[in-house]
C-alpha cells in the first residue's frame, strides 16, 4: 500500500482509539423533543406547543447511525400514539350565544367553552349563562357560572339534550338546557339551537319550563401559528414546508415579504399553507405569516426561508506528483530486493 508522504512525516487514515467505559458514559445523550397533532398534520419542534402535545425524551450513544436511527423510531411512536385509531386532539372553542330567545319573551345570552381534550375530561372548561326578561316572577335574572352551577355536553342533535347547566346550591333545581342541530365540535362555525331538542330551554327540574324558539350557538377561536418559524431550503433542490394552524373558524393565510426566486406560497384553504419551488438565489428571507378568521386578535409570526449552497462533494484523494513518483521509487526498489533475493 503507497501512502503520501512530506518530509519525514507520514500521513494514514487515522486508527480508532478504543474508549474507556467513562469515556464511553459520558458520550451519553439525552434528547427531548415535542410532538402535536393538528387535523390530519403531525409536526415537529423544540418548543412546547399549546394543545395536544406528546414529549419524548430519549437517551443513548452520540453517533449519528445511532442517534438517527433512535429518532426515526421516536417519530414512529409519535405518530402511531398521535394518529392511532380512535385518536382525537381537539382545541378549546368559545361558542357564544346569539339571538337566543325563550318563548315568553326572556333571553339568554354568554358563552362557554367547550374542549374535547381537556383534563379529567372536563369538556366544559368555563361558562357565564345569562338570562334575563320575560317570566322574570318565575325566572328571575341570573348568571351560571361556575361558582353557582356546574356545566356537562351532551353532543346534541336531535332529541339530544345538549349543554346542560344546573344550579348546585343545595335545594336549587333551576337549569338552562342549549341543544345544537348537530354536534359541537373543535371547527367552531354557526349551530343555530335545537328547537326540537329534548327538554331544551329552563326549567326548575322539568317545571315550570320556558323553551327557546330562536337562536345559535357562534363557536370560535383566535387563530395560532403551530409551525416552527424558519426553514432552510438548498440552492436549486425542490424544497416545501407546511405552515399549520389553529382556530375556528378555520384561518386563512397570507405571506408578506419577498419571497427568495423560485419560491410561492399558497394557502391550502384547510388551515394550513404550502411554502414549494426551487430556490435560484441564496440568502436569508425575512417574511411575516399573518393567519386570520375573523376573530381577534390574528396570529402573525416573523418567517425566515434560509436558501443555502449544498455543500460541494468532496473531490477523490489523488497521490499528487510526488506522491506517484515515491510510490514508483518504491515498487522499483521492491522488484530490485525481489530480483536479488531469487539470484540468490
Amino acid at each position: 500500500m503507497c501512502r503520501r508522504t512530506a518530509g519525514n512525516r507520514r500521513y494514514a487514515p487515522a486508527t480508532p482509539t478504543p474508549r474507556s467505559t467513562t469515556e464511553t458514559e459520558e458520550r451519553l445523550f439525552t434528547d427531548t423533543r415535542m410532538y402535536e397533532a393538528h387535523p390530519g398534520h403531525v409536526h415537529f419542534a423544540r418548543e412546547a406547543w399549546p394543545r395536544a402535545v406528546l414529549r419524548i425524551t430519549i437517551s443513548g450513544f452520540r453517533g449519528p447511525i445511532m442517534r438517527h436511527s433512535i429518532l426515526a423510531g421516536v417519530r414512529a411512536l409519535a405518530l402511531s400514539l398521535v394518529l392511532g385509531a380512535g385518536s382525537a386532539f381537539a382545541v378549546p372553542v368559545t361558542w357564544t350565544l346569539d339571538g337566543a330567545t325563550f318563548a315568553d319573551g326572556g333571553t339568554a345570552s354568554g358563552w362557554f367553552v367547550y374542549d374535547l381534550d381537556a383534563p379529567g375530561g372536563q369538556i366544559l372548561t368555563d361558562f357565564s349563562i345569562s338570562v334575563d326578561g320575560g317570566d322574570t316572577v318565575t325566572f328571575p335574572p341570573i348568571t351560571y357560572s361556575p361558582a353557582n352551577a356546574y356545566g356537562s355536553v351532551n353532543e346534541g342533535g336531535a332529541g339530544n339534550i345538549g349543554t346542560i347547566f344546573g344550579l348546585s346550591a343545595p335545594g336549587e333545581t333551576r337549569g338552562v338546557r342549549i341543544p345544537a342541530v348537530t354536534p359541537l365540535t373543535d371547527a367552531g362555525g354557526t349551530l343555530a339551537i335545537n328547537l326540537a331538542g329534548l327538554g331544551q330551554g329552563e326549567c326548575y327540574n322539568c317545571g315550570p319550563a320556558r323553551s327557546f324558539v330562536a337562536g345559535n350557538l357562534v363557536g370560535t377561536l383566535a387563530p395560532a401559528i403551530t409551525s416552527a418559524a424558519a426553514v432552510g431550503f438548498p440552492l436549486g433542490v425542490p424544497s416545501t414546508f407546511l405552515v399549520t394552524t389553529t382556530g375556528a373558524p378555520t384561518p386563512a393565510i397570507a405571506v408578506a415579504g419577498a419571497l427568495p426566486p423560485g419560491v410561492a406560497f399558497v394557502d391550502n384553504g384547510d388551515g394550513t399553507g404550502s411554502f414549494s419551488g426551487v430556490p435560484t438565489a441564496t440568502g436569508a428571507y425575512a417574511l411575516t405569516i399573518t393567519a386570520s378568521n375573523g376573530t381577534t386578535p390574528d396570529a402573525v409570526q416573523a418567517f425566515t426561508i434560509s436558501v443555502y449552497a449544498p455543500a460541494a462533494a468532496l473531490p477523490a484523494p489523488t497521490l499528487g506528483e510526488y506522491g506517484l513518483f515515491a510510490c514508483v521509487l518504491l515498487l522499483g526498489a521492491a522488484a530490485v530486493r525481489r530480483l536479488a533475493a531469487n539470484r540468490a
